[in-house]
């Protein structure tokens, strides 16, 4: 017998903190995005009126034995129950036992939106088991690196090429310092100086460029005291002449892993291989910490190829799309296809005609 509790505010998630946070380390899952820490953050910056739905799963005993959160959006003109992320915040999954997640999978048939969709979720967490006739809408590479060896022993197993390109980005970095440490208070106005001067700022993408975006990535900086199992991190890098910040990494540390979120550097110093240092000095970080055995550098965008060039392994997201069984589920689902199949006949009409067909 389980039972589904909503939560939707930030003060009703910190009051369940450390026994959420327990709850999924006690089902092994290695996922910051489900961290009361994360949701906490999310709900505060995105969701202020409180339309989110964090799932919190109980049995009989009242332990928890399921895990997920959801907010409602429209798009293509239907409302869709989509895992708990947007444009700036992407990564999410679902946990629990088998009893915790047939009753999460039980509330979202119930739910009336038609169209159900869980956005980059790891591909061996069986989340679209939960959804009826779920489609893989995308997929992700995720550069992941294993920090269970020393340094020099990594070094040693990348290419002769990478070694090559990391010692001449290192002579590049001379009068900058580099450091990686927990997070404090202050790290958030120098990650805020340097987002305003990248060109993600000026493409609007950037932490600084929307107020619920820095609310959300300053609120993880700060370490929550009702939350124990996401520890944030910065690796800042300043020049030691004017001490100004010019790049940074910023992520959290969750279950062995070191979570590589966000990242940013000012076009200035662009010819002296900054990304280099940040992933570097992470990487060190990482290797020489007895209780973290892998970084993992986030899913590779239209820019992530340099990531690639660090990992040790890749690893696989999904973004799943689902329809329920009902008359406006089947009528969203031929929508979506109907879609697709005009998206691809202009695509095919512009190639042919060599002008683009509306």
């Amino acid at each position: 017998m389980t039972r589904v509790t909503v939560l939707s505010t930030a003060q009703e998630m910190r009051d369940i903190a450390v026994e959420w946070d327990d709850a999924l380390s006690a089902l092994d899952v290695s996922e910051c995005s489900l961290t009361s820490h994360w949701i906490t953050c999310w709900l505060t910056a995105f969701d202020p009126d409180g339309q989110a739905m964090v799932l919190c799963v109980r049995d009989a005993a009242g332990a928890i034995v399921g895990q997920a959160a959801f907010t409602v959006q429209r798009a293509r003109g239907f409302s869709v129950l989509r895992s708990l992320s947007n444009t700036y915040a992407t990564r999410t999954t679902v946990a629990g036992t088998p009893a915790g997640r047939a009753a999460i999978a039980e509330w979202i048939a119930r739910r009336p939106e038609p169209v159900i969709r869980l956005e980059r979720c790891p591909a061996d967490a069986g989340c679209a088991t939960l959804l009826p006739h779920a489609v893989t809408a995308q997929r992700f590479e995720l550069p992941v690196i294993d920090t269970d060896l020393c340094y020099d022993a990594y070094l040693s197993a990348r290419s002769a090429n990478f070694r090559k390109s990391l010692k001449r980005a290192r002579k590049s970095h001379a009068g900058l310092d580099i450091t990686c440490v927990p997070a404090r208070p202050e790290h958030a106005a120098d990650i805020l100086a340097v987002s305003r001067k990248t060109w993600k700022f000026e493409e609007g993408t950037a932490i600084a460029s929307h107020p619920g975006v820095s609310a959300f990535y300053t609120g993880l900086l700060t370490v929550d005291a009702a939350s124990h199992a996401a520890q944030p991190f910065v690796t800042l890098v300043r020049d030691t002449q004017s001490g100004d910040p010019v790049a940074f990494l910023m992520g959290l540390i969750h279950r062995g892993t070191m979570f590589a979120l966000k990242m940013g550097y000012d076009p200035r110093i662009q010819e002296r291989h900054p990304g280099f240092a940040l992933l570097q000095k992470c990487v060190e970080t990482a290797c020489a910490a007895p209780d973290i055995n892998a970084l993992d550098l986030d899913a590779l965008g239209p820019h992530g190829d340099y990531k690639r060039r660090w990992a040790t392994r890749i690893e696989t997201l999904e973004s799943i799309v689902a329809f329920q069984k009902t008359p406006l589920g089947w009528l969203a689902r031929h929508a979506y296809d109907l879609n697709g199949v005009l998206r691809f006949s202009k695509d095919g009409l512009s190639k042919r005609f060599g002008r683009k067909v509306s």
